[in-house]
């Protein structure tokens, strides 16, 4: 269907698969550490290790 502008209407259920895939884009580029698993029903689980940075971090936050 078109709307009277002349666009087309993108069903909704592509919007949010391009939307999906685009967020995932993200993540793994923001996240290249991040353990990506496909299951077979479709979803898609990101798993994150989330390390300190500063490894003497609790001992800095204990002292002060």
């Amino acid at each position: 269907m078109q709307k009277p502008d002349g666009r087309k209407d993108i069903p909704l259920g592509d919007k949010l698969d391009a939307l999906r895939a685009t967020e995932i884009q993200q993540l793994c580029r923001r996240y290249p550490k991040a353990l990506i698993t496909d299951s077979e029903d479709g979803s898609t689980t990101l798993t994150f290790v989330f390390e300190p940075s500063d490894p003497d971090w609790v001992r800095k936050a204990c002292n002060h």
